[in-house]
């Protein structure tokens, strides 16, 4: 009976673990996996990081844990570390965006729309502007 209760820690702490990473792989498939599967980071790039940020890609809501960063090369997006298993960091090139007044439309999955929230579309419209002025100096 000991080895039972000294067992059920480590299993509950496992099977929670599991449990977790079965919720965010379900919750990836939505949006972020399409996109990783295009636009997966190597690393995270110089520019202006935006932290602690919110959004929503498909029907998945991300409330403060996505980070934006603006670099020349593109738009980068990660999620903090609780939710990066099946949500690998992303660069995705300006070239495949498409900035509107209230989100993110990914031109080459024109299905796809990231509505962002507060005024992180205007901050982010300015600090590309920003980042491709001071890229072309």
């Amino acid at each position: 009976m000991q080895d039972l209760e000294i067992l059920i820690v480590p299993l509950a702490l496992g099977g929670f673990v599991g449990f977790w990473c079965l919720i965010l792989k379900v919750l990836s498939l939505a949006a972020w996996g399409r996109l990783a599967k295009s636009y997966e980071a190597r690393a995270r790039p110089e520019g202006i990081a935006f932290r602690w940020r919110s959004a929503r890609m498909a029907s998945v809501n991300y409330s403060g844990c996505l980070t934006f960063v603006v670099a020349p090369e593109g738009l980068h997006l990660s999620t903090m570390f609780f939710f990066r298993p099946s949500h690998p960091p992303l660069l995705v090139p300006w070239s495949a965006i498409e900035l509107t007044g209230s989100g993110v439309v990914f031109t080459e999955h024109a299905d796809l729309r990231m509505a962002l929230h507060g005024s992180l579309a205007r901050e982010l419209t300015a600090a590309r502007k920003h980042v491709a002025s001071a890229s072309s100096v």
